[in-house]
Formats: C-alpha cells, sequence, structure tokens
C-alpha cells in the first residue's frame, strides 16, 4: 500500500501507478503507454472502494471532483492538473469513479503525483510514481 505522505526521495524509485489508502484503492492509467517529455497524454483516475466496487461517491474539493500535483525529482518543477470530465454543479454533487485528465512535463524524470479526492468527508490523499521519458522523435 502506498503512503499519504511525501516521505523521502529516492532518485531510483521506481514507477508506481497503483495506490491503496483505507482500503480505497487508486489506479492511474494514461492513454499511451510510454510518457514522453513535452508530449501531453490523456490519464485517467479510477478509485474503488474497499469492496471493489467502483466509487461514485467523490465529493468537492476546491471546486472539483479531486485535483493532482506533480513534483520533479529536484522540485524545479510542480505541475497541477484538474480533472477534465464531469464537474460539480453545487457543493452537494458527487463524481467518480473516473477523474480524467491530461498530462504534460517539459522535462524527463521521475515525478511524484499525488491525488486529492474526498470520500465520506475524508480526505484521500494517494501517492504515485510515474517516469517520463525524454521527447523521443520517431520516423514517419
Amino acid at each position: 500500500p502506498a503512503s499519504t505522505h511525501a516521505g523521502r526521495l529516492l532518485p531510483d524509485e521506481a514507477e508506481n501507478r497503483h495506490a491503496e489508502v483505507n482500503g480505497y484503492k487508486f489506479d492511474l492509467s494514461f492513454a499511451k503507454p510510454m510518457l514522453q517529455a513535452k508530449s501531453t497524454v490523456a490519464g485517467n483516475l479510477r478509485v474503488l472502494d474497499p469492496s471493489g466496487k467502483a466509487c461514485d461517491k467523490l465529493e468537492v474539493v476546491m471546486g472539483a471532483f479531486g485535483h493532482l500535483v506533480g513534483f520533479s525529482d529536484n522540485f524545479s518543477t510542480v505541475l497541477h492538473m484538474h480533472p477534465v470530465g464531469k464537474q460539480p454543479t453545487d457543493a452537494s454533487s458527487v463524481g467518480g469513479p473516473d477523474l480524467p485528465f491530461y498530462f504534460r512535463s517539459n522535462q524527463p524524470g521521475l515525478v511524484r503525483l499525488f491525488t486529492q479526492v474526498k470520500i465520506n468527508g475524508k480526505d484521500f490523499f494517494p501517492r504515485f510514481v510515474i517516469k517520463v521519458q525524454p521527447l523521443q522523435h520517431l520516423p514517419e
């Protein structure tokens, strides 16, 4: 299970697109298997409740059903992403289980990605590690 705090940053930390906090499972996926610097790619965060069912009870946090913040290896870059799917219409709205978003990092390396969602009045902060490769120009 993933920690809910940053902890020590390890330069060779393994990529991790799955987290579990208090029985809730958080799965991060991207439209492309390899993330490249300076390339925007669609991503999705899927939330499952402790019984394994899709969690459609995400509450409003700062005007959205979730937030994503990423930090580069040396903290020289901070990424802040908002979900682009269904948006809250008022403070009592609920969403989920999917939070689609767009990811882009202008530099390669490891990114520690934290999400914030609220379920039943409790904030969750699952932590992920994703690897961004240098931009590769493929022959056409």
